[in-house]
């Protein structure tokens, strides 16, 4: 196998797993993660569900298994928070910003 062929495979296999992140933290924010399931967030990304658990073993792991920017993002965002502002709220703030981002990026890119 070349080189090549093994880089292609691993960019591909990340930009899956962004895809299928973006769905889960949309539907998350949008519904609340109790309201949504991994069926949802599988057919949201396009994927089977066997393609989905291929990326991200539980539900859970589309929410904490994720990359250092937004590991170090979300940490950020709780010791950068203004006084008087509750972790979880700080949280939920970038989340947000976050996905408003990443949307209009999609939205951008689809548009070209």
């Amino acid at each position: 196998m070349t080189e090549a062929a093994t880089g292609r495979r691993e960019r591909k296999k990340a930009q899956t797993r962004t895809v299928i992140a973006d769905a889960a933290l949309e539907l998350f924010l949008e519904r609340g993660y109790d309201q949504v399931t991994v069926k949802d967030v599988a057919e949201a990304a396009d994927l089977s569900m066997s393609g989905l658990f291929k990326h991200f073993p539980t539900k859970e792991s589309l929410v904490f298994d994720m990359d250092d920017e937004i590991r170090s993002g979300l940490v950020g965002a709780v010791r950068e928070r203004p006084e008087r502002t509750a972790p979880l709220d700080a949280l939920r703030t970038w989340l947000r910003e976050r996905a408003l981002r990443e949307s209009a990026g999609s939205r951008r890119a689809r548009s070209r």
